[in-house]
């Protein structure tokens, strides 16, 4: 995976390890790999690298605020958010 970049993806991480699901994760795109923060999709352009032939409709933007909400949704990305799960 590479560097670890803040606490929250550090924790991130833990709690994927945790649960028995981090090996279901091919990429993780965390602050310090992007120039443009949220809700700028700077961030997907890296998936887009590093998994050309994705299929964007298997993608799941896990995130904790409107510009997380927006950003997935200005490139048509399913999302969740964490802090009102319902």
């Amino acid at each position: 995976m590479g560097k670890l970049f803040d606490k929250k993806l550090y924790l991130f991480v833990y709690f994927l390890e945790e649960f028995g699901i981090l090996d279901k994760f091919e990429r993780i795109i965390a602050f310090g790999d992007v120039e443009l923060l949220k809700p700028n999709s700077d961030g997907f352009k890296y998936i887009k690298k590093d998994i050309p032939n994705i299929d964007l409709s298997k993608v799941l933007f896990v995130g904790d605020s409107s510009a997380d909400e927006l950003a997935a949704k200005v490139v048509g990305i399913d999302y969740i958010d964490v802090v009102n799960l319902s």
